[in-house]
């Protein structure tokens, strides 16, 4: 007994490392991102150097500091047979966005390639086919440099908002000038294949499919623009999924979308303001704040955002006309939300048209940014899980909640969102 209880506490500072490690993991794979960031802090000096570099890595990655992230991708992390595949996989996951990120797309193409062969095991079957897509998108840019944004002075630049709601900035290029829909919600910027030779857009041989919100999958070219303006600012080696027309077509044609300007767009430009009468401005100079309520997943940017003192992982779309609720919200609240609502069904639109599943519509919900209150009338909430962002984030916050406020400032250098 005796020499159990000398063996016991001998390994309890490796326990302490393991169980820690586990729990910051379980966090991370289960996107709960700024409840991850702030335990890693808390639990950094009990972890061993492996479990810290992994944790850095993840890190990192989420405040899109991406050259810092890849400092801590080594391959012996990857040879530490202590270390679990599945986290293996997301090192190697991040590790090609990170390379995105920065431009470097032949890498990302390899290592997409090593996910393929090693960890195919571990990728959910709904999933294989955006690994493959992604395959053939970064090997189809392997020659394209780095997206980056060209500012001399403070942009600002009015939008309008279209039939539909939603706001249209203006792009030039070649002197043809075009209204885009302003979408952080888009994983890629995406334009019709009639305005892309408008656009002088270069054509890969790159084809994909891409999922609608509908299920359905539509075809979709790889092509890039090598410069084109918003007002005085370059925009230089954009990446563009080239559309059919009519997956931009709604309402019998009645509304038509050119194109839309995605997430990396607006990553790139480091800082990006809205205020409530349609003006966007991208200052020369990127502001500090002490809020870190923004983290970025893939390519989308998640908000943190506050319900009944709970801070939940929302994506964030500029392009959403009302907020969203998804399942994991449903799962935390269940007996407050069944005792209010019955079951029905709920509609909702996106590219490729609209599609209904079972859900409740709550009514006068508070939620609230970087301790900027308001109040919703009424949000939708999905019982059913919806394509990739439904699983695992409790919802998308939409124009609903930031018409409530004057200006709205996303910072993707130093990561927050701020409300005025």
């Amino acid at each position: 007994m005796k020499t159990f209880l000398i063996l016991l506490l001998m390994n309890l500072p490796l326990m302490a490392q393991s169980t820690a490690f586990d729990k910051l993991y379980k966090l991370y794979s289960e996107k709960k991102y700024f409840k991850f960031i702030s335990q890693f802090k808390e639990n950094e000096n009990i972890l061993s150097e492996n479990e810290k570099n992994i944790c850095n890595v993840f890190y990192f990655g989420l405040l899109n500091n991406r050259t810092e992230s890849e400092k801590y991708f080594k391959l012996e992390l990857i040879s530490d047979s202590s270390i679990p595949d599945s986290a293996k996989k997301d090192l190697y996951s991040t590790s090609i966005l990170n390379n995105v990120w920065l431009g470097n797309y032949k890498k990302a193409g390899e290592e997409t390639e090593i996910v393929l062969k090693n960890y195919s095991a571990l990728i959910k079957s709904k999933d294989k086919e955006d690994y493959e897509n992604s395959l053939i998108i970064w090997k189809s840019l392997a020659g394209l440099g780095r997206q980056e944004v060209v500012k001399k002075s403070d942009v600002k630049i009015k939008m309008k908002k279209d039939i539909a709601g939603l706001y249209n900035i203006p792009v030039v290029c070649n002197n043809n000038t075009l209204d885009f829909v302003f979408d952080s919600g888009a994983n890629f910027s995406t334009i019709t294949e009639t305005q892309a030779k408008n656009f002088n857009i270069t054509l890969t041989s790159g084809r994909i499919k891409v999922g609608t919100i509908t299920e359905k999958k539509v075809d979709a070219v790889i092509g890039y623009s090598n410069s084109f303006f918003m007002g005085d600012m370059e925009i230089k080696n954009t990446v563009f999924l080239v559309m059919p027309d009519e997956v931009l077509s709604f309402a019998g044609g009645m509304y038509k979308i050119n194109g839309i300007i995605g997430f990396p767009i607006m990553e790139a430009m480091g800082e990006v303001s809205f205020s409530k009468d349609g003006e966007f401005i991208v200052p020369l100079n990127i502001s500090e704040s002490n809020l870190k309520n923004l983290v970025v997943d893939g390519f989308n940017p998640v908000i943190e955002v506050d319900y009944k003192n709970n801070p939940l992982a929302f994506t964030f779309d500029t392009g959403a006309k009302t907020t969203l609720l998804y399942a994991p919200f449903l799962e935390e609240y269940k007996n407050e939300v069944t005792a209010q609502y019955k079951l029905e069904e709920v509609k909702f639109e996106g590219a490729g048209g609209e599609t209904t599943v079972p859900g409740y519509r709550l009514k006068q919900v508070e939620f609230s940014v970087a301790n900027d209150k308001t109040i919703l009338p009424k949000v939708s909430l999905l019982s059913e899980s919806i394509k990739n962002n439904g699983e695992l984030f409790y919802g998308n916050l939409g124009q609903d909640f930031i018409s409530k406020f004057d200006y709205m400032v996303l910072n993707f250098k130093n990561m927050f969102v701020d409300f005025k």
